[in-house]
């Protein structure tokens, strides 16, 4: 597990998909990349998330929102309809990690 997350904490620097996101890069190979790392993560086994994987998760799906609005000042509509896809896929990855109320 240790190595998934060391993978995603690595994507909120400058040369990955959050970090890139950031300053208006769409990659969309490596948001695959995190769709990928996230579908590999399983806390089934454990009763309580340890604090650091929460906070690599938790403010995924609220920076991938406010990026997206921003998408309709310099990217295409199939650009935007892609990266909703893509944003889609990681929520429900994130949500099914965390649980939802």
């Amino acid at each position: 597990m240790e190595d998934l997350f060391s993978r995603l904490d690595q994507h909120w620097n400058e040369l990955g998909f959050f970090g890139s996101l950031r300053v208006r890069e769409l990659k969309f190979d490596l948001g695959q990349e995190v769709l990928a790392i996230l579908s590999k993560v399983d806390f089934a086994e454990i009763d309580h998330i340890p604090k650091k994987y929460v906070r690599l998760l938790w403010f995924i799906p609220l920076f991938m929102e406010w990026q997206g609005q921003r998408l309709p000042e310099y990217a295409e509509k199939s650009v935007i309809h892609e990266y909703t896809v893509l944003q889609n896929g990681i929520s429900t990855e994130i949500e099914r990690i965390l649980g939802v109320p």
